[in-house]
């Protein structure tokens, strides 16, 4: 038996059963944090909007289209974040399997491979493995973790985290 993983579904079969992966686990839990978080998105794509209006006539439409874009802000913000971390997750997995990293698309994600860089130099890193499948056959449940190392002599599962700082 082995622990079997389909990229186009992202799901993972052991012994051609359905295994849970951490992350659909983790959606159960509740994020009270991102509510707000949504909120202040949308009213800050309508300050941003709304700063030019003043002494304007405004058309409805525009009314209507600017309240459309607050109401999805948190989804372009979250999709960029996105695309930072993939960019920063990507250097790293490159740098562990010390092949040829990738190009860094943005500043940010210029930001992210700094402070990948600045923690590796703050401690004794030795990777064993990078982007390696886990599978628990106790509790059934599987995930792919972006790194086991021995860090400052301490064996660890790592999972790098980018927003505005590696984690």
């Amino acid at each position: 038996k082995s622990l079997e993983f389909d990229e186009k579904k992202h799901a993972y079969k052991w012994d051609n059963m359905f295994v849970p992966g951490v992350t659909s686990i983790l959606q159960c839990i509740s994020k009270p944090a991102l509510i707000p978080w949504a909120a202040g998105m949308a009213s800050d794509h309508w300050l941003k909007e709304v700063k030019g209006w003043a002494d304007k006539p405004i058309s409805a439409e525009r009314i209507a289209l600017v309240h459309k874009e607050a109401k999805s802000a948190h989804r372009k913000k979250a999709s960029d974040a996105a695309d930072i971390g993939k960019n920063v997750h990507e250097y790293a997995e490159m740098f562990f399997k010390k092949k040829d990293v990738p190009a860094i698309l943005t500043d940010q994600a210029k930001r992210g491979v700094e402070a990948f860089h600045k923690w590796m130099d703050a401690h004794k890193v030795e990777v064993l493995a990078s982007e390696r499948r886990v599978f628990s056959k106790e509790f059934c449940y599987a995930g792919t973790c972006d790194f086991v190392a021995k860090v400052d002599g301490v064996m660890v599962v790592g999972d790098i985290k980018t927003s505005s700082g590696i984690y």
